[in-house]
């Protein structure tokens, strides 16, 4: 499986030298063909690297939406986020252009379907900012109910500890966590489930990949932003922004993860 994902991105990738003799091919007469031909390579690895973010992206949500407005649009897929309990649009500026603002009082969530659920690779990735850590925890997104067995298929939290972390859970048993997220600051979390090799994943702004072993469930639970349902109550609910908000049902690749965290490169080549 492992050798198929690096072919796969072998074919993706290789389309780089026909864009790139195109490109050449538009030169003036008697440019430095060869010189020209090194730069623009450079560019053009770098679009045809960042087109492949649109790879099997199920789901992505700008977090653009207008003050006041019931639904967070999903721009790739039809996973629009209706706003729970009164929650309406709430922007502020944002790593690329707005974000949501959530005062612990409010959350967005969609009924659990066929896209978000996963039986395979998955990988979710946002920027987040939390403004609070008074609480024992706080949720960016969570698919699934506390109260159910078993209880999740995904979530990402911040936990209060010595010390406090950054916690993905793709079961109810395991989980991978790495201290961070707790100074008031921007950071960008990418975390993924490698069914390959039976792990759960996190890198925070673009650093060292953290791994644990896990196993992963598939529930009918639905999925929320900004909080985790027990029981239909809403709990550990997001005090700060949340930005770029992205779900692929496949393991994205370091230079994916690096374009993710240096965001201009995305302009364009996400919906």
């Amino acid at each position: 499986m492992q050798i198929a994902r690096q072919q796969g991105d072998r074919n993706l990738f290789g389309g780089d030298r026909c864009l790139l003799d195109r490109a050449i091919g538009k030169l003036p007469s008697g440019a430095n063909r060869e010189g020209d031909r090194g730069q623009i390579s450079g560019s053009i690895g770098s679009i045809v690297q960042t087109q492949h973010l649109l790879a099997q992206l199920v789901s992505y949500w700008k977090m653009d939406d207008a003050g006041g407005s019931p639904t967070l649009i999903d721009s790739v897929g039809s996973n629009n986020l209706a706003g729970q309990s009164g929650t309406t649009g709430n922007p502020v500026a944002g790593m690329i252009n707005n974000a949501q603002y959530f005062t612990g009082a409010g959350y967005w969530g969609i009924g659990s379907n066929a896209s978000l659920r996963t039986t395979g690779d998955f990988t979710w990735s946002c920027w987040a900012r939390l403004d609070d850590i008074a609480a024992a925890g706080h949720i960016i997104f969570a698919k699934g109910d506390a109260a159910a067995v078993p209880p999740w298929d995904y979530l990402l939290l911040w936990s209060k500890g010595t010390p406090s972390v950054m916690q993905f859970q793709v079961d109810g048993t395991h989980n991978v966590q790495v201290a961070a997220g707790s100074d008031g600051a921007w950071h960008n979390f990418i975390c993924w489930y490698d069914s390959v090799a039976g792990t759960a994943n996190i890198v925070v702004d673009n650093g060292a990949v953290i791994s644990a072993p896990s196993g992963h469930d598939d529930t009918i639970g639905n999925f929320f932003v900004a909080a985790a349902i027990s029981t239909a109550s809403p709990f550990f609910q997001w005090v700060g922004a949340i930005d770029e908000l992205g779900f692929w049902k496949r393991v994205l690749n370091p230079v994916e993860r690096t374009a993710l965290f240096n965001k201009t490169p995305l302009s364009g080549f996400l919906p």
